[in-house]
């Protein structure tokens, strides 16, 4: 397949986190990038195997999305107790029915799903004294972080709130603070290399990627939203697995509406949080307490990350936080069938089968939905065709011209399709560099350098025919619905 739009971008982003060069992470509409890179590293392993290939992308966004499943079942299973366990493989399971493709996309709006759920296991877990979980807590919040900015404040306080929990037990306990000092330096040095790559880009450019970050969101990058808008948008996510019309975030406008329903639902869960915490500490369940406790306040930080947003408010900026509401809702059963069942009601071994067989059905999901995607990639469509097309004539047009880096212009209407374009000419070795506009999406590495000799347009139809009535243009191939032409150096 040729890929285009922002699956064509995460693929170009993960061959060159192959090649060891890329230092930022997904590219943002604001002219920046997400905190890290660490999302395409993981990536690599996998789409390298595959011999470069499209469904790579998608074969790992599936080994990711089960392992943080698998993951989240057996923190629970192991420091919360069965009825947990089965509570979240249960909302794990129909979160994946409802938000389907959540399993197999690449894009990081949704990747970022599952391992946050992880995320907030493995940092209740380790403060409710399963220390040694604190390395991979640190390696799972920098993950999400550096895949989306919008997570990150909730990845920093469910990493600070647990590692102080910690810390204010070290110091009751003279055995603990033997442990600490050690837990420590290997969680340091975890966070420290998973951050290593943002904080070399951060000295190599200037203002670099996390100032620019900093800039916009403390330096007045935009009036964020009200809290009347702020509100309905949060609890549509947050109340996302048991809303009829949840669906996986495309990208769009999300549509400004007030449902009585799932704003009391979203408040009920901080109330029904509070009441789990208060339930867990006469229980003495170590885990539920802390995991409540850092629900409630992920929650509550998660209001405040819409009202930060700048303009409208996308679907795909806060789909996140349904993740949030999906474990809310486990902890919130796990709290009510504890309390109304007798003890052993559920033994240890019914978990076990229950929670393998939910496994099951999530990897049958996700593993049926990767044959379709490679099924449907052995059948080009006639998009694939014409990227694909295009790309080679352009290819050869430039040996024959014996040029070896054109600057490239984007129709802005057409990105989608010249991003496909070039993600081909990428594969194929051929450099390019883009005007300074879209270095913010192709990064520095296509920076022109001012020597570049010839100038190609690839746009679509409608600004091929405008190009077309210009003196100096010459089209070097034409496939609908993606045109490429040689232009004058001060065409736009």
């Amino acid at each position: 397949m040729a890929p285009t739009g922002d699956t064509a971008m995460i693929e170009s982003y993960t061959l060159r986190a192959g090649e060891g060069h890329l230092l930022v992470g997904p590219y943002s509409r604001f002219q920046w990038h997400h905190p890290g890179p660490l999302y395409f590293y993981f990536l690599s392993p996998f789409y390298e195997a595959s011999g470069q290939r499209t469904v790579g992308l998608h074969a790992a966004a599936v080994a990711i999305n089960l392992s943080m499943v698998a993951a989240s079942v057996a923190i629970a299973a192991t420091s919360g107790g069965p009825i947990l366990a089965v509570a979240v493989a249960s909302v794990s399971t129909l979160y994946v029915f409802r938000a389907t493709d959540l399993l197999t996309s690449v894009w990081n709006p949704h990747i970022v799903a599952l391992p946050l759920i992880a995320t907030a296991l493995l940092c209740a877990a380790a403060a409710a004294g399963r220390v040694w979980l604190f390395p991979l807590a640190a390696l799972a919040a920098s993950f999400v972080a550096q895949t989306d900015v919008g997570v990150l404040p909730v990845a920093v306080l469910l990493g600070l709130a647990s590692f102080g929990a910690l810390s204010s037990a070290a110091l009751r306990s003279a055995e603990l603070r033997q442990r600490y000092w050690a837990v420590a330096g290997v969680t340091l040095a975890v966070a420290g290399v998973a951050w290593l790559l943002p904080l070399v880009e951060q000295a190599m450019h200037a203002p670099g990627n996390l100032v620019a970050l900093w800039n916009f969101f403390a330096a007045g990058g935009g009036r964020g939203q009200p809290l009347r808008i702020a509100f309905p948008a949060w609890s549509v996510m947050l109340s996302g697995l048991v809303r009829p019309d949840f669906y996986l975030a495309h990208g769009w406008v999300l549509r400004r509406s007030h449902s009585g329903w799932a704003e009391a639902w979203a408040v009920g869960q901080l109330v029904f949080l509070v009441c789990s915490a208060g339930l867990s500490i006469r229980a003495g369940r170590r885990l539920q307490l802390y995991l409540s406790a850092l629900l409630f306040a992920a929650s509550l930080l998660a209001l405040w990350s819409v009202t930060q947003i700048d303009g409208d408010v996308m679907d795909h900026e806060i789909f996140w936080i349904s993740a949030l509401g999906v474990l809310n809702t486990a902890v919130v059963a796990d709290a009510f069938m504890a309390t109304l069942l007798p003890r052993g009601t559920i033994s240890t071994g019914g978990a076990t089968v229950a929670c393998g067989l939910l496994l099951v059905v999530c990897a049958s999901v996700g593993l049926s939905r990767l044959i379709t995607i490679r099924a449907e990639s052995l059948t080009p469509s006639a998009e694939t065709t014409a990227i694909q097309r295009v790309a080679r004539e352009v290819q050869g047009y430039l040996r024959r011209e014996g040029v070896e880096r054109p600057l490239v212009k984007i129709d802005q209407g057409s990105w989608p399709l010249a991003a496909g374009v070039l993600l081909q000419m990428q594969k194929a070795g051929v450099a390019y560099a883009v005007d300074d506009d879209w270095l913010a999406m192709f990064t520095e590495s296509a920076r022109a350098t001012g020597r570049e000799r010839v100038v190609l347009s690839i746009s679509g139809a409608e600004h091929h025919v405008i190009l077309g009535a210009r003196p100096g243009t010459v089209t070097v191939v034409a496939s609908d619905p993606v045109f490429a032409d040689r232009v004058p150096h001060d065409s736009r």
